[in-house]
């Protein structure tokens, strides 16, 4: 067995989600935060609210260990907002958690917050210089406290966000509380996810429920109406929905990496369906298969978002495909040491092989990325020390050369194999029989809408300057698409 390397992977961003009016709010946004935990394992929170009461709870650890059995919160709760964090861009500490609160004018202003702001630096200054307090090192309280200053300035929340969505650049999808008044918002550009829906109540009231993802929603039975548009900015009074369309973009940048890696495979993304979009791109990698199909005997994903890939690569070349690796989803996700030799040495068990399955076959294995390359040879070599005849890395997303800036953790540009390496370099280094990955044309075409995805990753066309000092406590290496600050 081994252990899946998580610096082998892009790093999800955050998921959060808001009720506004919905019964039984306590243990509904626990049960939508479950659903929402593989975007972020390090800490968690929710704001609740009631008329009358109000409670912030928030910890280092997953939904179920911040949130146990012995955890006791009001049936009053009609309203909450929570969050499931992985930093990008500060310390894992409780006071880092989100969501956060402040005070405006005696007033609870609460946001939660997925993405990443590149002109933190500036909006630092600035709001230093007007007397706002920095109580953490997360450029989500940016966000926080940069409402804040607007709401004491007289202007009203809408006027307030419209402010913000003018001047704050970045990855943005946020939700939140200004007293009684619930609000979602986006960032221009739309990088990370967003979408809203309604749940029935007992007295046949409608609640509204905002999340970064379909899955939420479904799992609290709740009806899916629409993304929050880019640019829009959703206010929620008594059960009332108004929206502004504040800024309107001809090109979007909605991230490609959604639909490879980082949301469930049962959610709508984007207006896609996530499950069919990955099954599009294995298609897509069978229709440019090089090797002779009657070489290939099984094919095998790495779980569990390379699966759908796996099957549609499968089923357009009609070939079986099998269960080779099974995952322990106990093991958890682990974050280690960003030292590549301890790394090597930290590799613990996650992934085994089923003996049967693979034993003297010729095998095609299926990834949704490849990023360092680790895993990937250490999945390699275990497949041929049990047995494999030929082991065929397939990749169902083009090699990954650069950076994220917008609410994703990746690792440096010299840590990335194909930023380093030619595919025939990285197939000898991975140690697989061959290796090729899904084209950039054929990306493009599952897509079908170019000007709507960011794809930075891939071909370093950043949609917004990136500034060396856009980064608070993160180290990125120089590359292409920085602007000297």
């Amino acid at each position: 067995m081994i252990k899946a390397n998580r610096h082998d992977k892009l790093k999800e961003e955050c998921g959060l989600v808001l009720l506004h009016q919905v019964e039984g709010a306590s243990d509904l946004t626990i049960q939508a935060l479950l659903s929402l935990q593989h975007r972020g394992q390090q800490s968690c929170g929710i704001y609740f609210k009631s008329k009358n009461l109000s409670q912030l709870y928030k910890n280092v650890g997953l939904v179920r260990e911040v949130f146990t059995e012995d955890s006791v919160f009001s049936d009053e709760y009609n309203n909450s907002v929570g969050h499931v964090r992985y930093a990008t861009s500060s310390e894992n500490k409780a006071t880092e958690a989100q969501p956060f609160q402040v005070l405006v004018n005696g007033i609870n202003l609460v946001i939660a917050h997925n993405g990443h702001i590149i002109n933190q630096e500036q909006l630092r200054l600035f709001l230093k210089s007007t007397n706002q307090k920095f109580e953490t090192k997360s450029d989500s309280e940016i966000i926080l406290l940069y409402l804040k200053h607007f709401l004491e300035s007289g202007y009203n929340l809408e006027k307030s966000i419209e402010k913000l969505l003018h001047n704050i650049s970045g990855a943005y999808s946020v939700a939140g509380f200004y007293g009684d008044s619930a609000f979602a918002f986006r960032d221009k550009k739309g990088f990370r996810p967003l979408v809203f829906g309604r749940r029935l109540n007992k007295d046949n009231t409608f609640g509204y429920v905002f999340s970064s993802e379909t899955c939420a929603l479904e799992m609290i039975e709740a009806s899916y109406t629409r993304e929050v548009n880019p640019g829009e900015i959703c206010i929620l009074n008594d059960s009332v929905l108004k929206a502004f369309q504040v800024i309107s973009s001809s090109k979007t940048s909605m991230c490609s990496f959604e639909y490879i890696y980082f949301s469930r495979s049962d959610s709508v993304v984007f207006n896609r369906s996530v499950y069919q979009t990955r099954t599009q791109f294995g298609e897509q990698l069978a229709k440019e298969e090089f090797l002779d199909f009657c070489d290939i005997d099984i094919v095998i994903a790495v779980p569990d978002s390379g699966t759908a890939a796996a099957i549609g690569y499968a089923q357009m070349l009609n070939k079986p495909f099998h269960l080779g690796l099974i995952k322990n989803s106990y093991v958890g996700r682990t974050f280690i040491t960003p030292n590549q030799s301890k790394r090597e040495a930290m590799v613990k068990l996650k992934l085994n092989a089923l003996n049967n399955s693979i034993q003297g076959k010729n095998l095609v294995v299926v990834d949704d990325s490849l990023v360092r390359g680790t895993t990937s040879r250490k999945i390699v070599d275990m497949l041929k020390r049990k047995g494999a005849k030929s082991v065929h890395l397939r990749v169902a997303a083009p090699p990954i050369k650069h950076s994220c800036f917008f609410g994703v953790d990746t690792p440096e540009t010299k840590d990335l194999i194909a930023n380093n390496m030619t595919i025939l370099e990285m197939n000898q280094q991975i140690g697989s029989d061959s290796l090729s990955f899904l084209s950039w044309a054929g990306f493009i075409n599952v897509l079908n809408e170019k000007n709507k995805y960011c794809m930075a990753c891939f071909n370093g066309d950043y949609p917004l300057a990136i500034y060396r000092n856009s980064f608070h406590n993160v180290s990125y290496e120089k590359e292409a698409g920085y602007i000297p600050s």
